[in-house]
């Protein structure tokens, strides 16, 4: 396991039962305009403020931490209080989330989506509440909710590797490096362009990814980079079978 945005870790086990892991966030780390421009430090309030997004879309990763995080089902399934909730800023670089108990796979599940940051002060000037049911109002209106639409890229920020900035439903997804990125990109290098093609995705029923050029990318590379990282591959792209013949 190697540190990511988290420099350092330690977990407890309390009195209760119950397992506390602690992490320290890396300073100095930025969110970007998908142009590159800096907009505010990522920060363990940013961590608190995706986990809790998260729970109120109800958009279906919330069963991942049924079981996991305190208080986290009962937020989302019954009403509870978010003071409940073990996940935690105790400052701007310590994370502190609880678990119901002792998961010994825990650290590895921090590569899930449902444990994503996203920038609070982005979120909340872009018409973002916190609350399921403040989250279910606020969200239906699209002229004040504008955070996060599915192909503008300018409605969200970036803390990873690469900055987004250009994405069409069902055709490409344009992604350049970020040149502020903290970690190493000696082997990140151009443009990559993930594409579908009509053809193949009506006959397969499948998106076919096809790079313009071979990068090698973990899978930890997203525009909002995790915790920890467990492994770095490179991907390989299936080759798509021939179209059939018809009989004549």
């Amino acid at each position: 396991m190697q540190p990511a945005l988290a420099e350092s870790w330690e977990s407890r086990i309390n009195d209760d039962g119950t397992e506390t892991y602690t992490f320290h966030i890396r300073k100095g780390v930025n969110w970007y305009t998908s142009e590159g421009t800096k907009y505010a430090e990522v920060t363990a309030h940013d961590f608190v403020a995706g986990f809790h997004h998260m729970l109120d879309t109800q958009a279906g990763l919330e069963w991942l931490i049924d079981g996991v995080v305190v208080g986290g089902t009962n937020y989302y399934a019954n009403g509870g209080s978010w003071d409940e909730v073990g996940y935690k800023a105790i400052d701007d670089y310590t994370l502190e989330i609880t678990l119901e108990k002792p998961i010994s796979y825990f650290m590895t599940m921090l590569t899930y989506s449902c444990f994503l940051p996203i920038c609070d002060s982005f979120y909340q000037s872009h018409g973002g509440v916190y609350g399921v049911e403040e989250y279910a109002t606020a969200s239906a209106d699209t002229n004040t909710y504008t955070f996060g639409k599915s192909e503008d890229v300018a409605s969200q920020v970036y803390c990873g590797p690469f900055l987004l900035q250009k994405l069409q439903k069902d055709s490409e997804i344009y992604i350049v490096k970020n040149k502020e990125y903290y970690g190493a990109l000696t082997a990140l290098s151009g443009y990559l362009i993930m594409a579908r093609t009509p053809t193949l995705c009506t006959t397969m029923q499948s998106p076919v990814p096809m790079p313009v050029s071979p990068l090698p990318f973990p899978p930890v590379c997203s525009t909002r980079p995790r915790l920890t990282v467990t492994s770095i591959s490179t991907p390989t792209f299936p080759t798509p079978p021939a179209p059939p013949t018809l009989a004549v």
